[in-house]
């Protein structure tokens, strides 16, 4: 599972939990961010965790052009930037687009790519990004709400 914009690492934490069986592991957890200080917090996640390679790969990189080789993954998963910590909202659109290419690129025959944005417009550039190279399957509304 590869994880272009991981900020904390949450996705590739929790995907290096799935287990083959005692000391093997059945998913490898890849992700980056290209902001050094979340990554820093994704370090100690992953040592708190008890997460070590092979098992979590932690990278500084830029979602949108990543160092991997091509058909390497069988998932792309990511709770992409919205805009309020990473820039303006409006700036999302191009990185949207990239990492869309890049997930088509990852991806192995038959892989998955799941990606949590925010606002229709957002996913409507995130398609428009990976047209040719993915096809959406399903377009899922997912509203927070949160008691005190």
């Amino acid at each position: 599972v590869v994880d272009p914009c991981g900020g904390g690492m949450t996705i590739p934490l929790e995907a290096a939990d799935v287990q083959a069986g005692p000391c093997q592991y059945a998913c490898v957890g890849i992700g980056g961010d290209v902001d050094a200080d979340p990554l820093v917090c994704a370090m100690a996640n992953a040592e708190a965790a008890g997460r070590h390679a092979p098992a979590v790969g932690v990278l500084r990189w830029d979602g949108g052009a990543l160092p991997l080789r091509s058909g390497i993954a069988d998932a792309v998963v990511s709770d992409l930037p919205f805009g309020k910590r990473c820039g303006k909202p409006g700036q999302r659109g191009g990185l949207y687009s990239r990492v869309a290419r890049e997930a088509a690129r990852l991806l192995r025959p038959g892989g998955r790519a799941v990606f949590l944005c925010c606002g229709k417009k957002s996913f409507d550039v995130l398609e428009a990004g990976g047209r040719g190279f993915l096809k959406a399957l399903a377009r899922e509304r997912i509203t927070m709400e949160l008691e005190a």
